[in-house]
């Protein structure tokens, strides 16, 4: 069952109008979806990435060796749960919700083409993600992941991830657990305004080559092209994703 939210608009020329619902069943769908990325290979590749991050001298083989040392196949889900899993479920809720209200204003208040509403779509999704979510899902992550020096330490017994948690906030407050949301912010920005923006002008283009008109549905391959060329071109915001 799908529960839509209708809400009617009166225009400039006093004509009443029923403004697009929201499907709140997609956000579950988008939770679901993201969950099941973060669990597969989304949290392994963000562990390996982490590392990287914090050790700009070791290579990709490095990375990888290293972590598995720390504890075998589990060490690449670190943090998986329950941080990674809010993360996932909140953020794809959050920028669906988001993203389609700034593209149902943009388009109806400006009449701005489809891949300008998907661009400020995912500028408006990606801000709230990490202003609304990111920011403390994140440090949980980052903490569970780095912990991990402490345990190669001989004779070191590392604090939990609560502990380190509560005390980052008892010592530099909330700041302290929202610190580098401006970096993650414009990352998230640049990602989503790149990847909605260049997916959406890749099914226009699509259409335009194919003759469809807007009113006719793509194909399951040729949508899964369209978000292919979004995701590989929107890999331009890469040093704000090491930064």
């Amino acid at each position: 069952m799908a529960f839509q939210a209708h809400q009617l608009e009166v225009t400039e020329n006093g004509v009443t109008q029923e403004r697009r619902a929201i499907p709140y069943r997609n956000l579950g769908v988008g939770a679901i979806i993201n969950v099941f990325q973060v669990t597969s290979l989304g949290q392994p590749m963000e562990v390996v990435k982490t590392h990287l991050a914090a050790n700009r001298h070791d290579t990709l083989k490095d990375s990888v060796r290293k972590t598995w040392s720390c504890g075998g196949f589990t060490t690449f889900y670190q943090g998986l749960i329950p941080w990674a899993w809010l993360e996932a479920c909140s953020k794809g809720a959050i920028l669906v919700l988001t993203s389609t209200e700034i593209k149902h204003h943009a388009r109806t208040n400006f009449n701005a083409s489809p891949t300008v509403c998907s661009v400020l779509g995912g500028i408006g999704g990606g801000f709230a993600q990490a202003y609304l979510t990111m920011g403390m899902t994140t440090c949980m992550k980052t903490v569970k992941v780095t912990r991990s020096k402490e345990v190669s330490k001989p004779g070191s017994k590392p604090s939990s991830p609560m502990r380190v948690f509560v005390q980052i906030l008892r010592e530099k407050g909330i700041r302290g657990v929202y610190k580098g949301v401006n970096a993650v912010t414009l990352r998230q920005i640049t990602g989503w305004s790149s990847r909605i923006g260049i997916s959406r002008f890749a099914e226009e283009s699509i259409r335009g080559i194919t003759g469809k008109s807007k009113e006719d549905k793509l194909r399951f391959g040729e949508r899964i092209l369209a978000s292919t060329i979004g995701g590989a071109l929107s890999c331009w915001n890469q040093p704000f994703e090491v930064a």
